[in-house]
Protein backbone atom coordinates (compact mmCIF):
# COMPACT_ATOMS: atom_id res chain seq x y z
CA UNK A 1 0.00 0.00 0.00
CA UNK A 2 3.03 2.50 0.90
CA UNK A 3 6.24 1.88 0.06
CA UNK A 4 10.02 4.07 0.27
CA UNK A 5 10.95 5.96 -2.74
CA UNK A 6 14.56 5.77 -3.35
CA UNK A 7 15.68 8.10 -5.97
CA UNK A 8 19.59 9.93 -6.07
CA UNK A 9 20.93 10.64 -3.31
CA UNK A 10 20.63 14.31 -2.16
CA UNK A 11 24.05 16.66 -3.41
CA UNK A 12 24.80 17.46 0.72
CA UNK A 13 25.66 14.09 2.46
CA UNK A 14 24.66 15.52 5.76
CA UNK A 15 21.05 16.08 4.42
CA UNK A 16 20.35 12.47 2.92
CA UNK A 17 20.90 10.06 5.76
CA UNK A 18 17.50 12.72 7.64
CA UNK A 19 15.09 12.53 5.09
CA UNK A 20 13.14 9.53 3.72
CA UNK A 21 10.22 9.42 1.27
CA UNK A 22 7.32 7.39 1.15
CA UNK A 23 4.91 6.41 -1.63
CA UNK A 24 1.41 5.37 -2.02
CA UNK A 25 -1.46 5.01 -3.79
CA UNK A 26 -4.97 5.60 -2.75
CA UNK A 27 -6.69 3.98 -5.14
CA UNK A 28 -8.33 1.40 -2.73
CA UNK A 29 -11.38 -0.49 -2.77
CA UNK A 30 -14.11 0.12 -0.38
CA UNK A 31 -12.89 -2.81 1.91
CA UNK A 32 -9.27 -1.36 2.42
CA UNK A 33 -10.82 2.28 3.03
CA UNK A 34 -13.40 0.73 5.21
CA UNK A 35 -10.31 -1.03 7.13
CA UNK A 36 -8.15 2.52 7.40
CA UNK A 37 -11.50 4.54 8.64
CA UNK A 38 -10.58 3.25 11.56
CA UNK A 39 -7.47 4.70 12.09
CA UNK A 40 -8.67 8.29 11.95
CA UNK A 41 -9.66 10.84 14.43
CA UNK A 42 -13.15 11.41 14.92
CA UNK A 43 -12.02 15.41 13.71
CA UNK A 44 -10.27 13.81 10.60
CA UNK A 45 -13.59 11.71 9.80
CA UNK A 46 -15.53 14.57 10.12
CA UNK A 47 -13.04 16.33 7.18
CA UNK A 48 -13.80 13.28 5.30
CA UNK A 49 -17.51 13.33 5.41
CA UNK A 50 -17.69 17.08 4.13
CA UNK A 51 -16.17 16.28 0.22
CA UNK A 52 -18.78 16.61 -2.20
CA UNK A 53 -17.12 13.97 -4.34
CA UNK A 54 -16.86 10.79 -3.70
CA UNK A 55 -13.51 10.17 -4.83
CA UNK A 56 -12.10 13.04 -2.98
CA UNK A 57 -13.79 11.67 0.47
CA UNK A 58 -12.01 8.27 -0.19
CA UNK A 59 -8.14 9.62 -1.17
CA UNK A 60 -8.55 11.75 1.61
CA UNK A 61 -9.49 8.99 3.63
CA UNK A 62 -6.98 6.94 2.68
CA UNK A 63 -4.22 9.80 2.56
CA UNK A 64 -4.84 10.61 6.42
CA UNK A 65 -5.07 6.73 7.18
CA UNK A 66 -1.68 5.95 5.90
CA UNK A 67 0.01 8.81 7.02
CA UNK A 68 -0.96 7.34 10.32
CA UNK A 69 1.10 4.70 9.83
CA UNK A 70 4.19 6.14 7.91
CA UNK A 71 4.46 8.01 11.32
CA UNK A 72 3.30 5.41 13.83
CA UNK A 73 6.92 3.15 12.64
CA UNK A 74 9.03 6.08 13.63
CA UNK A 75 7.62 6.83 17.20
CA UNK A 76 6.33 3.16 17.95
CA UNK A 77 2.62 4.27 18.47
CA UNK A 78 -0.54 2.84 17.33
CA UNK A 79 -1.55 4.76 14.37
CA UNK A 80 -4.94 5.74 15.69
CA UNK A 81 -3.45 7.02 18.94
CA UNK A 82 -1.30 9.77 17.17
CA UNK A 83 -2.49 13.66 18.22
CA UNK A 84 -1.76 16.39 15.50
CA UNK A 85 -1.31 20.01 16.00
CA UNK A 86 -1.83 22.54 13.38
CA UNK A 87 0.19 26.28 13.03
CA UNK A 88 -2.24 29.12 12.31
CA UNK A 89 -1.51 28.72 8.11
CA UNK A 90 -2.61 25.06 8.82
CA UNK A 91 0.57 23.19 9.30
CA UNK A 92 0.47 19.48 10.76
CA UNK A 93 2.79 18.82 13.10
CA UNK A 94 3.05 15.52 15.02
CA UNK A 95 2.42 15.97 18.75
CA UNK A 96 2.37 12.12 20.03
CA UNK A 97 5.79 10.65 20.42
CA UNK A 98 7.71 13.85 19.25
CA UNK A 99 7.95 16.28 22.48
CA UNK A 100 11.26 17.72 20.97
CA UNK A 101 9.66 18.13 17.84
CA UNK A 102 12.21 16.27 16.17
CA UNK A 103 10.10 14.44 13.38
CA UNK A 104 9.06 16.91 10.71
CA UNK A 105 6.39 15.69 8.18
CA UNK A 106 4.79 16.90 4.88
CA UNK A 107 2.33 15.32 2.61
CA UNK A 108 0.78 16.23 -0.70
CA UNK A 109 -1.25 13.78 -2.76
CA UNK A 110 -3.08 14.42 -6.77
CA UNK A 111 -5.32 12.00 -8.42
CA UNK A 112 -4.81 8.93 -6.27
CA UNK A 113 -1.64 8.75 -5.65
CA UNK A 114 0.78 10.31 -2.86
CA UNK A 115 3.62 11.40 -1.21
CA UNK A 116 5.21 11.40 2.44
CA UNK A 117 8.65 13.35 3.22
CA UNK A 118 9.68 12.73 6.69
CA UNK A 119 12.35 14.99 7.88
CA UNK A 120 14.89 14.95 11.64
CA UNK A 121 15.42 18.14 13.01
CA UNK A 122 14.81 19.28 10.03
CA UNK A 123 11.95 21.60 8.16
CA UNK A 124 10.40 20.20 5.05
CA UNK A 125 8.19 20.62 2.35
CA UNK A 126 6.66 17.90 -0.65
CA UNK A 127 4.59 18.51 -3.46
CA UNK A 128 3.05 16.35 -6.05
CA UNK A 129 0.82 16.90 -8.83
CA UNK A 130 -0.77 15.34 -11.78
CA UNK A 131 0.79 16.49 -15.33
CA UNK A 132 -1.88 17.01 -17.09
CA UNK A 133 -3.35 19.58 -19.75
CA UNK A 134 -3.71 23.25 -18.68
CA UNK A 135 -3.15 26.75 -19.73
CA UNK A 136 0.30 27.35 -17.53
CA UNK A 137 1.57 30.30 -19.22
CA UNK A 138 -1.87 32.21 -17.59
CA UNK A 139 -1.20 30.71 -14.39
CA UNK A 140 2.24 31.71 -14.63
CA UNK A 141 1.57 35.22 -15.33
CA UNK A 142 -1.04 35.20 -12.39
CA UNK A 143 1.08 33.20 -9.64
CA UNK A 144 4.76 33.37 -10.85
CA UNK A 145 7.25 35.99 -10.74
CA UNK A 146 8.29 37.32 -13.82
CA UNK A 147 11.75 35.73 -13.92
CA UNK A 148 9.94 32.67 -13.69
CA UNK A 149 7.35 33.74 -16.00
CA UNK A 150 10.22 35.03 -18.76
CA UNK A 151 11.84 31.52 -18.22
CA UNK A 152 8.53 29.61 -19.06
CA UNK A 153 7.80 31.61 -21.58
CA UNK A 154 10.63 30.89 -23.39
CA UNK A 155 10.63 27.08 -23.10
CA UNK A 156 9.56 25.52 -26.76
CA UNK A 157 5.89 25.19 -26.38
CA UNK A 158 5.88 21.31 -26.53
CA UNK A 159 7.94 21.52 -23.26
CA UNK A 160 6.00 24.86 -21.12
CA UNK A 161 3.89 22.20 -19.85
CA UNK A 162 5.67 19.93 -17.73
CA UNK A 163 7.62 22.65 -16.76
CA UNK A 164 5.07 24.65 -15.48
CA UNK A 165 4.27 21.66 -13.11
CA UNK A 166 8.12 20.90 -12.19
CA UNK A 167 8.50 24.67 -10.79
CA UNK A 168 4.99 24.76 -9.11
CA UNK A 169 5.82 21.54 -7.12
CA UNK A 170 8.95 22.93 -6.40
CA UNK A 171 7.35 26.46 -5.33
CA UNK A 172 5.02 24.83 -3.16
CA UNK A 173 7.10 22.20 -1.87
CA UNK A 174 9.26 25.45 -0.26
CA UNK A 175 6.35 27.48 0.85
CA UNK A 176 5.05 24.01 2.45
CA UNK A 177 8.20 23.85 4.19
CA UNK A 178 8.00 27.28 5.43
CA UNK A 179 4.14 27.01 6.41
CA UNK A 180 3.04 29.86 4.26
CA UNK A 181 1.10 28.27 2.08
CA UNK A 182 0.10 28.81 -1.21
CA UNK A 183 -0.30 32.73 -0.39
CA UNK A 184 3.09 33.33 -1.21
CA UNK A 185 3.61 32.13 -3.99
CA UNK A 186 4.91 35.99 -5.80
CA UNK A 187 6.72 36.20 -2.76
CA UNK A 188 9.94 33.76 -3.51
CA UNK A 189 11.74 33.13 -7.08
CA UNK A 190 12.96 29.61 -8.05
CA UNK A 191 14.66 29.11 -11.16
CA UNK A 192 15.48 26.01 -13.12
CA UNK A 193 19.09 26.22 -12.19
CA UNK A 194 17.83 26.43 -8.78
CA UNK A 195 17.00 22.61 -8.87
CA UNK A 196 19.09 19.76 -7.24
CA UNK A 197 21.23 22.40 -5.76
CA UNK A 198 21.22 24.73 -2.30
CA UNK A 199 19.06 27.59 -2.56
CA UNK A 200 18.83 30.85 -0.62
CA UNK A 201 15.18 31.39 -0.33
CA UNK A 202 14.81 35.18 0.37
CA UNK A 203 10.60 35.05 1.42
CA UNK A 204 8.55 37.72 2.54
CA UNK A 205 8.55 38.26 5.81
CA UNK A 206 10.87 35.93 6.79
CA UNK A 207 14.84 35.60 7.37
CA UNK A 208 17.14 33.90 4.10
CA UNK A 209 17.45 30.52 4.74
CA UNK A 210 19.06 27.93 3.01
CA UNK A 211 16.82 25.13 1.08
CA UNK A 212 17.47 21.89 -0.86
CA UNK A 213 15.24 21.87 -3.62
CA UNK A 214 14.83 18.61 -5.43
CA UNK A 215 12.18 17.47 -8.58
CA UNK A 216 11.23 14.29 -10.08
CA UNK A 217 8.80 12.47 -11.71
CA UNK A 218 6.95 9.55 -10.70
CA UNK A 219 5.06 7.96 -13.82
CA UNK A 220 2.95 11.46 -15.23
CA UNK A 221 2.89 12.93 -12.26
CA UNK A 222 5.46 16.07 -10.95
CA UNK A 223 7.30 16.10 -7.65
CA UNK A 224 9.38 18.02 -5.67
CA UNK A 225 10.88 18.20 -2.33
CA UNK A 226 12.55 20.79 -0.12
CA UNK A 227 14.75 20.46 2.82
CA UNK A 228 15.89 22.91 5.00
CA UNK A 229 20.01 22.95 5.13
CA UNK A 230 20.01 24.40 8.88
CA UNK A 231 22.78 27.07 6.80
CA UNK A 232 21.89 30.56 8.28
Amino acid sequence: MWQRVHFTPFGDDAIAPTVEVWQADLDLNLSQIAGLEGLLSAEERQRAARFRRESDRLHFTAARAILRQILASYVGVAPQGLEFAYTPQGKPGLITGNSQGEIQFNLSHSYGKALYAIALNRRVGIDLEKIRPLDGLTLAKRFFCEAEYSQLYNYPKSAQNRAFFQLWTAKEALLKATGTGLMGLKDVEILPQNYGQLFRAKIVGYSPQDWYLKTWEIDNWAAAIAVETLNK
